[in-house]
């Protein structure tokens, strides 16, 4: 049998009741709810659609529907990780690595500017500040969808992490540099700003990318649940 809009209905409210908000979390356990229920229904057409549902909800043991959740943590995951491993390949080996190279020169060329201008300690501070807010740029640019989103998608929370740790990780590098390098390894240094700089504006586009992507899926999943 088919359940009706309204059944459907009812099935979302009991798993927004048991505390479930992530859009990927409710659509997993609607799918596999909703066969069990319709399986339910048609061996027993006299059980009502709430005894029916509290029994397959029941079939999931303690742990109740908190396994999809678990399973889906590390499904989606690997499933960011693989994302991101294919689209920063596509900025080196598509035509979108002249985009990596003009925006990683300009970069460096700024770069070089406050390498040539500023003493160490402010180039320290204002080089690897440009760095970092380039790094970050994903997260800013984004602001608003992380904002409506971080708490409704699992996935689109699980983006932010990146993006601050590869922020901290730049601040970090801030410390740990050596004055003295910046005094008289000025070859060393570009070749380090060069290197640095074709690395961020790599996975920085590739984030960007990322970020729409995941966008688009968990809104079309969203419009899916909420039809």
């Amino acid at each position: 049998m088919q359940l009706s809009s309204d059944q459907i209905s009812q099935i979302k409210a009991f798993i927004h009741s048991r505390g479930f908000n992530y859009i990927e979390v409710e659509t997993e356990i609607l799918d596999h709810v909703a066969s069990a229920v319709e399986e339910k229904l048609e061996k027993n057409p006299e059980i009502s659609l709430e005894k029916a549902i509290h029994s397959v909800h029941q079939s999931f043991g303690v742990m109740g529907f908190s396994i999809f959740e678990d399973e889906l943590q590390v499904s989606l995951s690997k499933r960011i990780r693989s994302m991101f491993k294919k689209l920063l390949w596509l900025q080196i080996s598509t035509t979108k690595v002249f985009r990596v190279l003009v925006v990683s020169s300009v970069l460096f060329f700024l770069s070089n500017i406050l390498l040539d201008s500023l003493s160490p300690d402010l180039f320290k501070v204002f080089g690897f500040t440009l760095l970092t807010i380039i790094s970050a740029s994903p997260s800013i640019y984004y602001r608003r969808v992380f904002k409506v989103w971080r708490k409704k998608s699992m996935i689109m929370g699980a983006l932010l992490w990146p993006f601050i740790f590869s922020s901290f990780y730049l601040v970090y590098l801030i410390q740990v540099m050596p004055t003295e390098m910046i005094n008289t390894e000025h070859s060393t240094m570009q070749v380090l700003l060069g290197v640095t700089t074709l690395i961020i504006t790599t996975t920085t586009l590739a984030s960007i990318e990322l970020v729409q992507k995941v966008y688009q899926w968990t809104h079309e999943k969203w419009l899916k649940y909420h039809y």
